[in-house]
């Protein structure tokens, strides 16, 4: 079995998935908008070219991501991720560029 995290945003996603990308390497995979698939309709006008699906792959880790439809969006209540590391410094940077604009909570 394997279990693979699927993030969901409200129009964010793709500039999420570039940080990531840029902060924990790996191999962006395509990027799926609303514009032209059968969902298409189930989003806002402004919304077609939000990203219905993409994947990042980090080693043998994959990451999955959207944008959710606004009328849709539920906001996380709680979760987790923890990204294991043998670097120290490594981990510091990673840190430090994850919490980049963000709220850190002791």
């Amino acid at each position: 079995m394997r279990m693979t995290t699927y993030l969901s945003f409200r129009g964010q996603c793709e500039e999420a998935f570039d940080c990531y990308a840029a902060t924990l390497g790996g191999r962006m995979g395509p990027i799926f908008r609303y514009r032209g698939t059968p969902l298409a309709s189930d989003v806002p006008a402004d919304w077609q070219d939000k990203v219905m699906h993409t994947s990042l792959t980090i080693g043998d880790q994959v990451l999955m991501g959207g944008d959710v439809a606004p009328d849709r969006y539920e906001q996380p209540k709680g979760f987790s991720l923890s990204l294991q590391m043998n670097d120290t410094s490594e981990a510091e940077r990673v840190f430090n560029e994850l919490a980049k604009d963000g709220r850190i909570d002791p």
